[in-house]
C-alpha cells in the first residue's frame, strides 16, 4: 500500500504544475472569449443603430419625391446584407476535416468550393 501512495505522490508533484499551468491558461482562455463575446456584441448594437440612423437618414431626404424607390432601395440593401451576414456565418461555421463533432468521418468541402467531391487527408 505504501508504494502505491508513494507512487500516486510522485505523479501529483510530476504533473501538479502541467495541470496549474493548464488551468491558467484556460481562465486566461475564457476571459479573452468574454471579452470577445462582450464587444461583439457591442459592436452589433452599434451597427445596428447605424443601419437605423442611415435609413431614417433616406426615407427623411426621399420621402416627399421618392418614397418608394427609397424604401424599396433600403428593403434590397438590408436584404443583401442579411444575405451576405449568413452566409459568411455558415463559411465560418464549415469544421474542418478531422474535427467532427458527431464522431463520423464526415468531410467538408475543400477551401470552401463546393463541388460536391469530398477533401482528402492532408
Amino acid at each position: 500500500m505504501k508504494w502505491i501512495d508513494l507512487l500516486w505522490r510522485l505523479v501529483q508533484v510530476a504533473v501538479g504544475p502541467f495541470v496549474q499551468e493548464l488551468k491558467q491558461d484556460l481562465a486566461r482562455w475564457r476571459w479573452w472569449l468574454f471579452q470577445s463575446l462582450l464587444l461583439t456584441l457591442l459592436a452589433s448594437m452599434c451597427g445596428l443603430v447605424v443601419l437605423l440612423l442611415v435609413a431614417l437618414l433616406v426615407v427623411m431626404a426621399y420621402w416627399d419625391t421618392h418614397r418608394l424607390e427609397a424604401l424599396s432601395g433600403l428593403v434590397l440593401a438590408y436584404t443583401a446584407l442579411a444575405a451576405w451576414m449568413v452566409w459568411r456565418a455558415r463559411q465560418l461555421m464549415i469544421l474542418p476535416s478531422g474535427a467532427s463533432s458527431s464522431g463520423r468521418d464526415e468531410r467538408e468541402p475543400c477551401c470552401g468550393v463546393r463541388s460536391g467531391r469530398a477533401c482528402r487527408g492532408n
